[in-house]
């Protein structure tokens, strides 16, 4: 078995060899012919329907398997096999070989899966065509349509979901990267509690600037949600924070007061008992510095006793 395994995996293998050795009746010479480039489509066909699901899988992210077996991998009983083949460097423009991109119809296929898991990785990959782009914006699933929202590039598809009728839809379209001021300004207003939280935790992590009246507006929320989100992240202004502070609910309250306690003593920048130098800001850690970079140790063995 290990002389056809060793036969299979030569370079100099012809066209005949592969063929032959894809019906090996040892599943280890399989998944090497699988995954060869260079095995003959008419061998590969063959073990589309393989008993062996690592051999189809093989199979799945060989970059030269064609295109019209990839769409029937798309169909395969195990999900391994379904979500390997959208890795296929061969469809993927950004990791194919040379030669015509075939991942179009591949994708086509993908967003026209029964496998909503599967459409849901699809929704997620950046650079997607039109065409693809337009079936996912009309997918059954929210989850679905709330990936593509999240991770899109396209402006227009953005711009799309933000009008989507499912709340969570329009909230992971207020997590994108790529989001406007302007959308951003119509999220504050959006009459669904998660979305406009959105703005918030969305603030945090991307460090936008939002206008003042649009972060007094939630500051104001009826949702205690909102409010909460805004006064436990960074980047309102000192006005916000005041008004947080006296907010009914008093967890929200508490947080948006750290905001406002005066800067706490410093830490010393060298312990010299212990050999730790502190990096970062010289200042003990608090709410109030959310969103700045923590303070850390380091050993210092210069300053360590008797170095």
């Amino acid at each position: 078995m290990r002389a056809r395994v060793a036969a299979a995996a030569d370079p100099a293998a012809t066209p005949s060899a592969l063929a032959d050795l894809a019906a090996d009746p040892s599943r280890s010479v399989r998944r090497v012919v699988a995954g060869r480039p260079d095995t003959p489509p008419e061998a590969l066909r063959t073990l589309v329907h393989d008993s062996d699901r690592q051999t189809r899988e093989c199979l799945a992210r060989n970059p030269g398997c064609p295109p019209d077996i990839l769409i029937v991998l798309l169909t395969d009983p195990h999900w391994s096999v379904r979500w390997t083949v959208l890795d296929n460097p061969g469809i993927d423009p950004a990791k194919r070989l040379d030669g015509p991109d075939h991942g179009l119809a591949v994708r086509l296929a993908a967003a026209r899966s029964d496998d909503k898991d599967m459409r849901y990785i699809l929704a997620q990959r950046l650079g997607l065509e039109d065409e693809v782009i337009d079936l996912l914006l009309h997918d059954t699933s929210a989850e679905v349509r709330a990936a593509l929202a999240e991770r899109t590039d396209s402006p227009r598809t953005l711009e799309s979901l933000f009008a989507d009728p499912d709340p969570k839809v329009r909230r992971a379209a207020g997590f994108n990267a790529d989001t406007t001021a302007e959308q951003r300004h119509r999220l504050v207003s959006d009459p669904a509690a998660q979305v406009r939280s959105a703005v918030s935790e969305a603030k945090s992590v991307h460090g936008w600037e939002i206008l003042e009246e649009d972060l007094m507006l939630l500051a104001r929320d009826r949702s205690v949600n909102v409010r909460w989100w805004l006064a436990n992240g960074p980047g309102a202004t000192r006005p916000v924070y005041q008004v947080l502070a006296e907010d009914r609910d008093e967890s929200v309250a508490t947080a948006a007061r750290a905001w406002l306690m005066e800067p706490l003593r410093r830490a010393p920048a060298v312990d010299e008992v212990a050999g730790i130098r502190v990096v970062g800001p010289r200042r003990m850690w608090g709410p109030r510095y959310v969103g700045e970079p923590i303070p850390h140790a380091e050993f210092d063995p210069a300053s360590f006793p008797g170095a």
